[in-house]
């Protein structure tokens, strides 16, 4: 597979590869400032030292680089530097990942908290694996064109109202992790200006959702501004959190009629 490096005028960063070659990225941190909610694909990985053949390369401003298949989960030690654009038919969002190892003591940082978790667990006898805390509410959901056909992204649904009920403070609203998804979802509602926490769910598996929802207080009718916090937890590890999102809603208290 030959990638072709695609510019844009996000990438003003430059990554030297271990052959000295100059490559146009755009940061990790920048990635999140541009997609909050997603909404990119990553295709795959380059890395300074590649230590095997590699079906795939990096092309462009006549150099080339190994590329590597995507792994959504970085091994330990180390981090990803940004993201390299490239041409795609598929989405006008496609990159590839640049990885890199830690230094220094950072890199030991994580090993030494592993192990102090482990004497944690070893001295209080937990030992059994307990799986993923599902949400017992969820059910099987599936609605045409709400399906996640590349499973290196992560869709998430938008909402842009919450209608409850204000006697019963139950919502209707389908809080639903579309079929395709590589993670569980957690949702949350919170009060934009407060931030005091309206609901939580437990994890919701991909095809599944939760058909109501109920407030944890009682509100006056009207109009409130809110948020709905989407925490993302990979399948193989729930313990593992992955690229969430965030959205402003109204939360609108009715009278039954």
């Amino acid at each position: 597979m030959i990638y072709k490096l695609l510019e844009n005028e996000n990438t003003k960063e430059f990554w030297i590869d271990s052959k000295k070659q100059f490559w146009p990225y755009i940061s990790a941190k920048h990635m999140q400032e541009l997609y909050p909610n997603g909404g990119y694909m990553t295709v795959g990985d380059v890395k300074k030292k590649i230590k095997k053949d590699s079906p795939s390369v990096l092309v462009g401003n006549g150099q080339k680089i190994p590329v590597l298949p995507f792994q959504p989960k970085l091994k330990s030690g180390e981090k990803c530097v940004g993201y390299i654009g490239v041409e795609s038919e598929e989405s006008a969002h496609t990159y590839i990942r640049i990885i890199e190892k830690k230094k220094g003591w950072l890199f030991l940082l994580p090993l030494l908290l592993l192990l102090l978790g482990l004497l944690i667990l070893l001295g209080l006898k937990l030992m059994d694996d307990k799986g993923p805390n599902l949400d017992n509410s969820a059910i099987s959901y599936h609605i045409e064109g709400l399906e996640n056909k590349d499973d290196s992204n992560i869709s998430i649904p938008i909402f842009g109202k919450i209608t409850v009920d204000s006697e019963t403070m139950e919502s209707e609203i389908h809080l639903a992790n579309p079929k395709g998804n590589p993670c569980y979802f957690q949702y949350k509602i919170i009060m934009k200006d407060s931030k005091e926490e309206l609901f939580k769910s437990g994890l919701i598996e991909p095809g599944t959702a939760i058909p109501k929802v109920s407030i944890n207080q009682q509100l006056t009718p009207g109009e409130y501004p809110a948020m709905i916090i989407v925490n993302t937890f990979a399948l193989e590890d729930h313990t593992v959190a992955m690229n969430g999102g965030e959205m402003d809603v109204t939360l609108v208290v009715e009278e039954e009629n």
